[in-house]
């Protein structure tokens, strides 16, 4: 036990310290005393003693023989109890203290170990960032979001409105012979109604419905070309035709008017263009009157002729009351200039969006859609007309024989309320179909050469030459008559006994013989005197003609709308003309006899699928024509059983003409007010938009209908997204591989450096480090690595990503790798992941020997 120990002062002057050392006190006179003191401890201790003297001397043997300024020396003694006693320890204070190494420590031994070798270092972090590089890029694809890339398309596309149309999807199967070959889900195209279009402005904010009048292919009719423009100026980006029209109101806050037009008050026939129609009736030189266009108030006023490419020679003339601001995208200025190369990706997504696009849409009012209907979609007009099977509506009569026409067509007449006008009833005091009764168009039906009122008016004329002819050869018959008594007294005495022998009356036998006698002779003056009674034949002939014609300008007025005047020239029919035309059918061909023709119709099979139908009315006129002249409109109630039969899901039936033929299933029912093609929502970022991107081509279980943004992205993003999905499997076992390479470079790097320092780490269990001490140690090895290489790699991905985008850009006209959160979280989770199994594996072995048998291993 160390302790110190006081001088014992042998004087005032002298002291001992410890039994080697005599100190004097600084300054002092010693006395005789004194020296008698010192003599006697160095006669006691003998041998030599050396005396120093001097501050410094002094300090230094001071410090030496540790001695403190009061002259106290440190010394050692044996320890007894006293000096430690036993302290008793409480049950709550008798805790361990267990071993903790600092995680700074940790973290710098750690990190030394990577200065141990690094080559190796250098190779298994290159070759971690290559893999992880390749982990992120595949996680983009594999993480992919449809939403999330149609925002941001649509984001960069710069549209200002999105144009959305309606799907149904449908399973069709084939059969051949009477057996199912295969089956296939499909879609087709269809129309928004009114209730859709409000149910779109309550989820988008703003909507509107547009339409191009549908063709019977079932596609829109899109291109209303602009007539007597200079199309050798036609360029790539000026494109002179309206592509739909949209209908407006008064209200409407969604379109930049440049001019002051009041929507509201727009007419049936008036339309506000867009800028970019503007600008190409610019470019094309079109005058308003003689007035070139400078600003946007030059083409108020100004009418123009549109031509549909099914509309033959007939033009929809509309005026402009303004202009409205939409162009095409700035990205698009390379096509204006004429410097885009015609086979880039860019222009051919710009001449898809002409096609589908809005950049030539016009705004129109309510009105304008029924007051062009007709015009418009010319002879391929079928708005609510459901497409049937194979069909065939057959007529049979007594007196006009049979007719079988196809029944491509047919819809509910309560879905006509504009036909009011021009419908017919055969009874006049109808107002309306009975439950079995039919509307047929005019043309339809009854100028059928092979059935109808042909076939009578034929018996007409045939009639009315047999009284010219009787009446031209009379004074031929005459003059033969008196030549030949004898032969004609004979034959005319044959006639008459054979008469009265069948019973006939004295007059009935003369009217028998006289007109077997006539008709005898003119056969004679035919064989005889041919050219005489050709002569008169060719004269009686003309006397058909007023009939003929009679019947073919009553005809044209219900069929065309038109009647002929006496020079020959068309004109357009007046109500006057068509009363007397419904007249002339009526009362002079007996127009009333049709609703007792006995109608039938049978389906491809030749079977019977609709009787006990009756004929009860036609509809008449150029706009009835137009419509669809072969459409056969039926009560609700009849249309509702053909409905079922030819495009409800379809009934199984024999195929007994062993024809292969398709059925189709679906549970969409097409409104009888599905008129709009489109619908035209503003574009806007929000929750609106995505909802609407993430509810796209979701099949509506109840009807069967979608929707799709009618668009070439929509397509594009469409594609992308099918064919991502099947790679998806691929991408997830691919990235998979890459985080198994990562993790076997790092656990090869760390069981080398846990085997160049298994010596340390023996050591470090000894002094009591645990097995989680020195799996820290190594993970916070590993950990820098794996950050390392988690930084590179995604310094990496940012900068491939753009790379690849514009090489897949070039191909699919999409910027699909998009490095997201998602991707950076999951990148960091694999290097922590990776970090962690890397070391736990060899810390797990090593830490499992003694501490002394991994001294020893070395």
């Amino acid at each position: 036990t160390k302790e110190k120990v006081a001088a014992k002062q042998a004087s005032e002057n002298v002291s001992f310290i410890g039994d080697d050392t005599v100190a004097v006190k600084d300054g002092a006179a010693l006395t005789d005393e004194d020296m008698s003191a010192i003599r006697a401890f160095l006669s006691k201790k003998g041998g030599r003693a050396v005396i120093a003297g001097g501050q410094k001397a002094v300090g230094e043997y001071e410090k030496i023989a540790r001695i403190d300024k009061d002259g106290a020396q440190e010394q050692f003694r044996d320890t007894t109890n006293g000096d430690s006693p036993k302290r008793e320890y409480p049950t709550e204070e008798s805790r361990l203290i267990r071993s903790r190494l600092p995680l700074k420590h940790a973290v710098r031994i750690g990190a030394s170990g990577l200065k141990v070798k690094p080559f190796r270092l250098f190779f298994t972090v290159l070759l971690s960032v290559v893999a992880f590089v390749m982990f992120g890029l595949l996680s983009v694809l594999l993480f992919f979001d449809p939403v999330q890339l149609a925002s941001e398309t649509y984001a960069q596309s710069g549209y200002d409105y999105i144009v959305i149309n309606k799907h149904y999807s449908y399973i069709s199967t084939h059969y051949k012979f009477g057996v199912e070959t295969y089956s296939g889900e499909s879609d087709d195209g269809t129309d928004f109604t009114p209730a859709d279009l409000a149910e779109a402005r309550e989820k988008y904010g703003a909507a509107y419905g547009a339409f191009t009048y549908s063709t019977d292919d079932g596609y829109p009719n899109n291109l209303f070309t602009i007539t007597d423009l200079d199309q050798s100026l036609t360029t790539e980006y000026y494109r002179p035709y309206v592509t739909m029209f949209i209908e407006t109101d008064g209200n409407s806050k969604d379109f930049e008017l440049l001019t002051d037009t009041d929507l509201g008050a727009l007419g049936e026939s008036d339309v506000v263009i867009p800028s970019y129609l503007f600008d190409a009736l610019v470019h094309f030189g079109f005058t308003n009157g003689s007035k070139p266009l400078e600003t946007y108030d030059d083409v108020t006023g100004a009418t123009l002729d549109l031509n549909c490419r099914n509309m033959h020679d007939d033009v929809l003339t509309v005026t402009v009351k303004g202009v409205y601001r939409l162009d095409p995208p700035e990205k698009y200025s390379t096509i204006k200039d004429g410097s885009e190369p015609k086979n880039s990706s860019l222009f051919q997504l710009f001449d898809q969006e002409m096609e589908n696009g809005l950049y030539a849409g016009v705004l129109v009012s309510p009105d304008f859609y029924y007051s062009h209907l007709f015009l418009a979609g010319g002879d391929y007009m079928r708005p609510y007309v459901v497409s049937g099977a194979d069909l065939k509506l057959n007529v049979e009569s007594a007196d006009a024989g049979s007719a079988s026409m196809s029944l491509r067509t047919f819809a509910p007449l309560s879905a006509y309320p504009y036909f009011d006008d021009n419908f017919f009833y055969i009874d006049k005091d109808a107002d309306g179909l009975s439950e079995n009764g039919i509307m047929v168009s005019f043309s339809y039906l009854f100028s059928s050469y092979s059935f109808g009122m042909l076939y009578k008016v034929s018996l007409l004329a045939e009639a009315a030459i047999d009284e010219a002819l009787h009446e031209g050869l009379a004074p031929y018959v005459t003059t033969y008559r008196e030549e030949n008594a004898a032969i004609c007294d004979e034959f005319y005495a044959s006639r008459y006994d054979s008469a009265k022998a069948e019973g006939a009356s004295d007059e009935e036998a003369a009217e028998t013989a006289e007109a077997a006698l006539l008709e005898y002779i003119e056969n004679r003056i035919q064989v005889e005197n041919s050219s005489v009674y050709y002569q008169v034949y060719s004269e009686a002939v003309s006397a058909s003609r007023p009939i003929y014609n009679a019947y073919n300008n009553n005809l044209s007025v219900l069929t065309e709308g038109t009647k002929t005047t006496e020079e020959g020239e068309k004109i357009p029919a007046t109500q006057d003309d068509v009363n007397a035309a419904i007249a002339y059918f009526f009362d002079v061909l007996g127009l009333a006899e049709v609703s007792d023709y006995t109608v039938t119709v049978t389906n491809e099979l030749g079977l019977t699928v609709l009787d006990d139908v009756r004929i009860e009315g036609f509809y008449y006129g150029a706009n009835a024509n137009d419509l669809h002249s072969a459409c056969v409109y039926f009560s609700d109630s009849v249309y509702q059983k053909m409905y079922d039969s030819f495009v409800a899901p379809f009934e199984e039936t024999e195929d007994v003409n062993g024809e292969d033929y398709y059925k189709k299933e679906t549970k969409y029912v097409r409104p009888a007010d599905a008129i709009y093609e489109y619908i035209v929502t503003p574009y806007n970022e929000g929750a609106a938009f995505e909802a609407l991107i993430a509810g796209e081509r979701q099949v509506n279980g109840d009807d069967d209908t979608f929707y799709t943004v009618f668009s070439p992205l929509s397509t594009r993003l469409y594609n992308a997204a099918e064919s991502l999905d099947i790679m998806e499997q691929v991408f997830l076992w691919s990235g998979l591989v890459m985080a198994v390479f990562a993790m076997l470079l790092l656990f090869n790097f760390i069981s080398a450096s846990i085997a160049d320092k298994k010596k340390e780490i023996g050591i470090l269990r000894a002094v009591g480090a645990k097995s989680s001490d020195v799996f820290v140690i190594f993970f916070v090895e590993s950990l820098i690595i794996a950050l390392i290489c988690f930084a590179l790699a995604t310094a990496l991905c940012f900068a491939i990503c753009p790379w690849l985008n514009s090489q897949v850009a070039a191909i699919v006209g999409l910027d699909i790798m998009s490095m997201g959160p998602l991707s950076i979280l999951v990148m960091f989770a694999i290097a922590i992941v990776t970090s962690l199994i890397a070391t736990f594996l060899p810390v797990y072995a090593i830490a499992k020997k003694r501490p002394v048998d991994s001294i020893r291993s070395l």
